[in-house]
């Protein structure tokens, strides 16, 4: 029961995030995650905003923190993984009612189990980045879609 009042608690929260980015049109920043498994990226579905679309994981970024302590938190936060080395591998711009600046960053997964933020995540997949979950959310294209992608590259 808190699980669905928190998840409720954070759609409610995204759509007043919406109507104020509509308004305000600020400029936000923060991470898209690639986190590989051997040959495959971990792909999730979040419970808020589009709840169809798969997606990489990340976040938002806080005043004056670098986008690899961003990347860190965020896996620590909605994974329950601790991933202190990032490579970054591009940056990506949003321009929905809000202007954000993804920065994208690849890490590598341990094999340490996922503790999935119940709030946050409803599910997630590790898949070759070729055979990606569809419906593939906006932003995960845009990263896959990158010079710096496949893995390799960066």
């Amino acid at each position: 029961m808190v699980v669905r009042l928190q998840r409720w608690a954070y759609r409610v929260f995204f759509r007043v995030l919406q109507v104020w980015w509509f308004v305000a049109r600020p400029q936000t920043n923060g991470v898209k995650l690639v986190l590989w498994s051997g040959d495959d990226v971990l792909f999730v579905r979040h419970t808020y905003g589009d709840r169809r679309g798969w997606e990489l994981p990340g976040g938002g970024r806080k005043r004056d923190e670098s986008p690899a302590s961003a990347a860190s938190r965020e896996v620590r936060e909605e994974l329950g993984l601790d991933i202190e080395r990032w490579s970054t591998i591009g940056e990506i711009v949003s321009r929905d009612h809000a202007t954000a600046t993804l920065v994208c960053l690849s890490g590598d997964h341990d094999g340490t189990p996922l503790m999935l933020s119940a709030v946050e995540i409803a599910e997630a997949r590790w898949c070759a980045p070729a055979d990606a979950p569809q419906p593939l959310g906006r932003h995960a294209a845009a990263v896959l879609d990158l010079p710096g992608f496949p893995r390799g590259t960066a």
